[in-house]
């Protein structure tokens, strides 16, 4: 399985995006901006990574996880993992995903349905690449 985000907000802005699974468009996503890949303020920078199925797991914020997906291998960093939230207070530099994009607030809605959902699609996957890019537009 490959994952796709695509940003579509630049630099000090909260970054927002879609998420494809196969190339095919799937939910959103919220990171926090880009501040030069920096530990707990900061998004991943662009590229492609190995994600890896991981259980009970703890984001920083202390929200249990029974099962996610961490990303492998970013530069300076680790314990990075998909999970649930709307805010960019909900995240030290995890990956948040939603159903849905409020652009006035910079957050994602209905998170829990979204990430319930990834990890139904991926069920049977343990790994699987991930590319992040910029949107072109």
């Amino acid at each position: 399985m490959k994952v796709t985000i695509e940003r579509f907000t630049k630099n000090a802005f909260p970054q927002l995006g879609i998420v494809s699974l196969d190339e095919v468009p799937f939910c959103f996503l919220l990171e926090l901006p880009d501040k030069n890949n920096e530990k707990l303020v900061s998004c991943i920078p662009s590229g492609k990574y190995i994600c890896r199925r991981t259980f009970n797991r703890k984001t920083t914020g202390r929200l249990l996880i029974d099962t996610t997906f961490e990303v492998l291998k970013v530069p300076n960093r680790s314990g990075i993992l998909f999970h649930v939230g709307n805010y960019m207070k909900d995240t030290n530099g995890c990956i948040l995903l939603g159903q849905r994009v409020d652009f006035e607030k910079f957050c994602v809605l209905d998170s829990t349905k979204a990430f319930t959902q990834f990890i139904t699609k991926t069920r049977d996957v343990n790994e699987f690449l991930l590319e992040i890019y910029e949107s072109r537009f």
